[in-house]
């Protein structure tokens, strides 16, 4: 909610308006779940049942993830970085960002177990997936802190040279 507060919010539209926003995605998400998860255990095809699907939502995902985040601009008439267009602007993408998601995530998630008959292979495999998702997340929190600090160094040398 903090996220659809701040989208929606700096470019005027309601608080209020934010929370209904961010409700929805998920609220669509679980009516598309179940017809996906069967959508995608019906599918036959030269690459997997599961790796299409996947493949055509990272591509969505990061799509939806950039026309998030840019409004379209157009001065001095009313568009959607002002108030109700905002609103509108952020309340689609969103919903179609978290229907990326679970374009890549349902089919994701059930193609580990499909992997192997073996229970210790299955195990080492959902261990690796996991663990690489933690150094990811970690990777991700950290990075913005490292590079703010570089960026600090190399400003205040810049200012030193000055």
């Amino acid at each position: 909610c903090g996220f659809a507060r701040w989208a929606v919010g700096s470019h005027g539209g309601s608080c209020g308006g934010s929370r209904c926003i961010s409700l929805r995605p998920q609220a669509v998400e679980q009516l598309v779940d179940r017809g996906l998860g069967w959508l995608s255990d019906q599918a036959r095809t030269r690459f997997g049942r599961r790796r299409p699907f996947m493949a055509g939502g990272v591509v969505l995902y990061a799509a939806f993830f950039a026309l998030l985040y840019s409004p379209p601009h157009d001065p001095g008439a009313e568009d959607c970085t002002s108030g109700a267009g905002a609103a509108y602007w952020f309340g689609a993408f969103y919903i179609l960002f978290y229907l990326s998601d679970t374009l890549t995530n349902v089919p994701y998630e059930a193609l580990g177990p499909e992997l192997s008959d073996n229970y210790q292979e299955r195990n080492r495999v959902f261990f690796l997936a996991k663990m690489f998702n933690f150094l990811g997340m970690v990777f991700a929190a950290a990075a913005p802190a490292s590079s703010g600090d570089n960026l600090t160094r190399q400003s205040s040398r810049m200012n030193a040279d000055l």
